[in-house]
């Protein structure tokens, strides 16, 4: 260290810079930070509470889609059958005709 600079000593003669705001204004200041951190945190779960709502909407919504979409399926299926049968009954009438 650079003789005659004792500015950055740990020593008693050092004197601590004096506070720029009192004890009582800096538990003030943390009380209003806190404060500050507080509300920004209940916005912050007030958000994600909202976002959770609109997924539970749209799992409720999709979730009726998802149902539409099965019960115009299995239609589809009961139709596919009905033909199906349909057309083996009305073969079989043809064939005994024919062999009639």
């Amino acid at each position: 260290m650079a003789a005659g600079n004792h500015d950055n000593d740990n020593t008693p003669s050092r004197q601590r810079p004096q506070r720029k705001t009192s004890p009582g204004q800096h538990l003030t200041n943390e009380i209003l930070w806190m404060s500050g951190s507080v509300s920004k945190i209940e916005k912050m779960i007030k958000k994600t509470e909202e976002e959770i709502d609109t997924i539970k909407k749209k799992r409720v919504r999709l979730l009726k889609e998802n149902e539409a979409e099965m019960q115009a399926a299995r239609r589809r299926k009961n139709e596919s059958i009905n033909l199906k049968e349909y057309l083996l009954a009305w073969g079989a009438e043809d064939e005994k005709v024919t062999e009639e």
